[in-house]
């Protein structure tokens, strides 16, 4: 029996940070603040702060929560699914 290896992405941690660094750099500019976060930093709140909505609409359509197994097959999950994809501004998920 042949088992079969799956390669594991690897990352230049160098290159990583070097763009890194430049990232924080942009985002210090555009902010005049230091940034430690994504939600702590004006700059970044303002211009990707947005997912944050767009998940939360996305999960209240898709109400997993809710399935049960009488709704396989009926349409009502497959809606649902297309629902939490279809959430409007979403820029996130090109399905």
């Amino acid at each position: 029996m042949v088992q079969e290896t799956i390669a594991k992405p690897q990352i230049d941690l160098y290159l990583f940070n070097k763009c890194f660094d430049l990232f924080k750099g942009f985002v210090e500019r555009k902010s005049g603040a230091k940034f430690i976060s994504f939600p702590s930093n004006r700059y970044t709140e303002e211009t990707e702060g947005y997912k944050d909505e767009i998940y939360e609409d996305a999960h209240n359509n898709l109400q997993f929560w809710n399935w049960k197994k009488k709704d396989i097959g009926t349409g009502k999950i497959i809606q649902q699914v297309i629902s939490a994809l279809e959430v409007e501004d979403n820029n996130l998920v090109d399905w």
